[in-house]
């Protein structure tokens, strides 16, 4: 039952005729205006209200905001109803939105009223009328019907969106498909299951993957190494097999052979995009090819146009035709608020959905438009603009940061202050730093102390503390003369100021557990329930973090399990646990190792000299001085007769007799054990060492190059470095000496050529590398066919080396 604040069929409120006002008030509104509301666009809403910021319509309402008033609004503009609560970007389903107060949820509806007083640790969006919530260690679902909290027994479970009638749990760490009669449908064996359409399940198990439907039956074997399946039309299915991918449909017919490095069937229903040799082609739906040009990025221009870009060219595709057309500029942004920049040499424009440029290109560096408004650098000088161009602000400054719900830090000389959209100076220049805090304001700082401001300026909590910090439990984390606490966002305490330190154990929403805190004085620690409110017994020398279950502490050197109000799981009498961050398992020992769950049920005995639990499926073990590979159930999946077993991106490194090979998870030989070294395994190609030598083979065990370098780097998005001679060069994934060994350093460069900032590593910014090369006393830039892009040096030293200019 829930409290009695809120209304149930239970109330003396005349249930039945408040329900029947509900229901059809959301079915027969798209929000609290009448029927003929007019709509307005959000830049006519800003233009007419002086709204400092609105947030996404949902349902036709929206969060806004003036100074530090948050409210809600109607498509017209207008102002509805106020929003007290600390959740600031709300959007209503199925006519009802979360909220959250002094870190409990609760559930408002079109109209502002407390439907479901703030009581739940977490508590997420309606979806086809039910609701994920938890509440004193207890997960569950609140249904839309009859606003009652229904609690589920599993370790996890979620709402699908593409179906009303099933959820997808988990228990020791299989899943399975069950009704919200808590009947289960698909029962819980499988490693991985991810609905991608009203009927059909991925399913993953072992190393293989298939497809189901909701009944269990199998819709495809499971002989793939992974699926993915389009969103709209007839069912089909990118399909896995030997490293690369192919395109099949339910009757596993081939329609896409199986050449590809990646093949993208959920883009849209109009087209297909396919990755070959590190760039996109496009089929229509008749799986022709619009264009026999590789491409390396792609964005929507609008509904029937995509822009394609690669090193040296941006071109629009018709979807309805075909046709390809060239455009002028190097390269274009994705366009946000109808507006794209582009590039044109070392400057940058915009250009809006007709590709006409409405800012010339004269900047140095850019950010993306929302709400009508970017940030741009030109001359190291930072300008807030509109979609013409025009500066917000007449003077520049010398720092800005991004847009957080319409207030912007920026800085001027040597201090920050916070400007609003209007441009308008909402605090003075006189911080050393701001930080932002979401849906709160800003943590500020002047003179080495602290504080939190909202966002019209105003003091949460004072100039006075030597620390500051958002957790994400929906606290501030303080420190001050030495001694630690903890707020609510609102300022209320939550853990008084008085422990030498608090620290987070882990909790994250849906989690199922109240907002815990590990707090010590001196060298003893205990727990503290946010939600009790009261000083917890001090008996532990080290508390580990909590994760759907129990957490590792320790007393006196023996370990054990405990859960969240201290109480034990298993007894602190193990010599040795070790918890694996993604997993709900805990490796324990004593004079052998064993595996238990967070329950405290072991499901491997003690018998074990060594333990490494890698992912639900396999841990690695170790026994009678020898690795192998077994199941939870201990099933053994590689016999222990290695010497050293090593695991990582799917594939498994062995030692025996001092040499090196790569077998699957199922024992099948990869790569033959005949090697003095294996390093990294990337894009299913492995470095490997005879002597001193290097050379490259893939996971089939045929070489891709010769064993002739004197070191390496492994193949990654088609490249890999190759060293001979003190002399450096980059081969392809076909063995293929793309850029000659010729140069005295090579650095990859992850400019993305739409001018983006995608850090380092990140698989989009990989896609558009080039290469910053030394070669005698120049040093220039060759893009990934080899070919001289930029800063080239005299024609006649690209000739002697066989570098061409790019085209």
């Amino acid at each position: 039952m829930l409290s009695p604040q809120e209304p149930t069929m239970q109330n003396t409120y005349p249930a039945c005729a408040f329900f029947l006002m509900i229901i059809l008030t959301a079915c027969s509104k798209r929000s609290a205006l009448p029927p003929d509301e007019p709509f307005i666009s959000r830049e006519k809403i800003y233009a007419q209200f002086n709204y400092d910021w609105i947030g996404s319509f949902s349902e036709g309402l929206a969060p806004a905001r003036i100074g530090a008033d948050f409210f809600v609004i109607g498509r017209d503009g207008r102002r509805l109803f106020d929003n007290p609560y600390d959740s600031k970007r709300i959007n209503f389903h199925d006519g009802l939105v979360n909220v959250r107060k002094d870190g409990r949820y609760g559930y408002i509806d079109r109209r502002g009223r407390e439907i479901i007083a703030p009581q739940f640790s977490t508590g997420a969006r309606f979806i086809h009328g039910r609701a994920r919530a938890a509440r004193d260690g207890q997960s569950g679902l609140i249904r839309r019907s009859d606003l009652r909290f229904d609690p589920i027994d599993y370790d996890w479970y979620t709402l699908l969106l593409g179906n009303r009638q099933y959820l997808p749990v988990v228990r020791n760490g299989k899943f399975g498909i069950m009704r919200p009669d808590k009947q289960l449908v698909v029962p819980i064996q499988y490693d991985f299951l991810l609905a991608h359409r009203e009927d059909l399940l991925i399913a993953r198990s072992g190393a293989r993957s298939g497809l189901l439907n909701y009944r269990n039956d199998t819709l495809i074997p499971f002989i793939y190494e992974s699926l993915q399946v389009n969103r709209e039309g007839p069912p089909l299915l990118s399909a896995k097999k030997e490293g690369k991918w192919g395109l099949i449909n339910l009757e596993q017919d081939v329609l896409l052979p199986f050449i590809y490095d990646e093949i993208y069937p959920r883009d849209s229903g109009r087209y297909f995009r396919v990755k070959k040799d590190g760039g996109y082609q496009f089929l229509n739906q008749k799986l022709e090819y619009w264009t026999d040009t590789v491409y390396n990025w792609v964005s929507p221009v609008g509904p029937e146009t995509l822009l394609l870009m690669n090193n040296r060219q941006s071109v629009l595709l018709d979807l309805q035709s075909g046709q390809i057309t060239p455009l002028p500029y190097s390269h274009i942004q994705h366009f946000r608020d109808g507006v794209a920049f582009l590039r044109e040499g070392d400057r940058y424009g915009a250009v809006n959905r007709d590709l006409e440029v409405i800012i010339p290109p004269e900047y140095d560096r850019v950010q993306s438009f929302f709400d009508g408004l970017a940030w741009v650098v030109r001359d190291g000088q930072h300008y807030l603009i509109d979609r013409r161009g025009d500066p917000i602000h007449p003077e520049p400054f010398d720092d800005a940061h991004y847009s957080h719900l319409g207030i912007m830090p920026v800085k001027r000389g040597d201090a920050w202050g916070l400007i609003n959209r209007r441009g308008e100076v909402v605090t003075e220049f006189i911080y050393d730093q701001i930080k932002t805090v979401d849906e709160v304001g800003f943590i500020v700082g002047k003179d080495r102390k602290n504080g939190l401001i909202n966002f019209g300026g105003e003091w949460i909590l004072p100039l006075e503390y030597n620390y500051l910090a958002e957790e994400k439990t929906g606290h501030i984390l303080a420190e001050k003369d030495g001694k630690f606490g903890l707020y609510f966002f609102s300022g209320k305490p939550a853990i008084p100021l008085e422990y030498d330190g608090v620290r987070n154990l882990g909790y994250r929403f849906g989690s199922g557990y109240p907002a815990h805190f590990r707090v010590n004085k001196g060298t003893v620690y205990g727990i503290y329930n946010v939600e009790q409110a009261e000083e917890p017994p001090f008996r532990f020398q080290s508390i580990g973090s909590i994760r759907d279950g129990g957490m590792i502490a320790r007393i006196e050197g023996q370990y054990g399990l405990i859960d969240y109000r201290g109480t034990e799981i298993l007894p602190l009498e193990y010599s040795r646990m070790i918890e694996k961050e993604d997993y709900n398992w805990i490796v324990l020992c004593r004079e052998k190792c064993g595996l238990s769950d967070r329950a405290g049920n072991i499901k491997i005995p003690l018998e074990y000299e060594e333990l490494d639990f890698l992912q639900p499926a396999f841990i690695r073990a170790r026994r009678d001085g020898r690795w192998g590979l077994i199941t939870i159930d201990e099933t053994v999946r590689i016999p222990f007769e290695y010497e050293e077993l090593v695991i990582s991106g799917g594939y498994t490194r062995v030692r025996q007799d001092g040499k090196w090979g790569i077998v699957n998870r199922f024992h099948e030989t990869l790569v033959p054990i005949a090697y003095d070294q294996i390093g990294r395994v990337s894009d299913g190609i492995a470095c490997v060492r005879r002597g001193e030598q290097w050379g490259f083979v893939d996971t089939t065990g045929v070489s891709i190059t010769a064993i002739q370098y004197d070191g390496v780097r492994a193949i990654f998005k088609g490249f890999g470095m190759v060293e001979k001679d003190g002399k450096y060069g980059m081969v392809n994934d076909r063995g293929e000496e793309v850029i000659p060994i010729v140069f005295t350093d090579i650095k990859v460069s992850y400019d993305r050529p739409d001018g983006g900032d995608d850090p380092p590593g990140s698989v989009r910014s990989q896609e558009f590398r080039s290469f910053k090369v030394k070669l005698e006393n120049y040093t220039f830039i060759l893009d990934r066919n080899g070919d001289c892009a930029a800063d080239c040096p005299p024609p006649a030293v690209l000739e002697q080396y066989g570098i061409k200019p790019a085209r």
